[in-house]
């Protein structure tokens, strides 16, 4: 473990601290071989996200190819056609064409006022506040809140369940857990389970109350408590949530 923690570019906190634990219980085997399971199981999600992205992705560039296409060759001929006819276009097509016309004789102010505008999301959102404004916008949003949400519960279960699975003391674990979980509300709002959980009770109340985990998880982690089960829960319930991530 002292070893590893030299290169900590390499090996994470998570990872550092579950050989510790093994070392001290003398199942170092163990550990390893479980670090190894969860490696492989949060690689392959990634991957699978990635993958299935792979098409949508290609459709919207499509997409939006055929439709500039349209609109730069195919539409000022229509244009044409009504002026020779001695009609007025309807309304939506007038404002196309005005809009069309701007960006041809005006694209390097228009491409140039793109690149600003994203330079200054880009500044914005690397501050402290601006990071936490976006993420919860991006949680608000009806089309992203489902699957960035599941994305992260999964991580959440499955990294602490690992971590408590293999003796890492929980409050110990969850401060752990809290640098894997990627939008910074959620991050935020495991501080006040993270100070709950130390006044002593259990992790499901703490959890509800913060308003970020789904009723399913939470339930899923209180049967886990009463019934001794936690860590195993822990793994159910972020095989569930990767699940669903699949699906969505």
């Amino acid at each position: 473990g002292d070893a590893l923690s030299k290169h900590p570019k390499v090996f994470n906190r998570l990872f550092i601290n579950m050989v510790r634990s093994g070392e001290a219980g003398g199942v170092l085997d163990m550990i390893l071989q479980r670090l190894t399971g969860f490696l492989e199981e949060s690689e392959e999600l990634r991957q699978e996200i990635v993958s299935q992205s792979i098409y949508p992705i290609l459709l919207i560039i499509v997409s939006s190819v055929v439709v500039g296409l349209m609109v730069t060759f195919v539409l000022p001929k229509f244009t044409v056609i009504f002026d020779s006819m001695g009609a007025d276009l309807p309304l939506p097509t007038k404002i196309l064409v005005t809009t069309v016309n701007f960006i041809k004789k005006a694209w390097y102010f228009v491409l140039g006022a793109i690149l600003l505008l994203f330079a200054l999301f880009k500044q914005y959102t690397g501050t402290k506040e601006g990071r936490f404004k976006w993420d919860e916008l991006k949680l608000k949003l009806p089309m992203v809140v489902p699957l960035l949400l599941k994305i992260e519960i999964a991580r959440f279960s499955r990294t602490l369940g690992t971590l408590v699975k293999s003796g890492v003391p929980i409050l110990q674990a969850l401060s752990i857990v809290k640098e894997t979980v990627t939008n910074t509300v959620i991050a935020n709002s495991l501080l006040s389970v993270y100070s709950k959980l130390k006044e002593g009770g259990g992790l499901s109340n703490p959890l509800k109350e913060t308003g970020c985990f789904p009723a399913l998880a939470v339930h899923m982690i209180a049967v886990g408590e009463e019934t001794g089960s936690f860590e195993s829960m822990l793994i159910k319930v972020a095989d569930t949530y990767e699940n669903d991530v699949r699906v969505t």
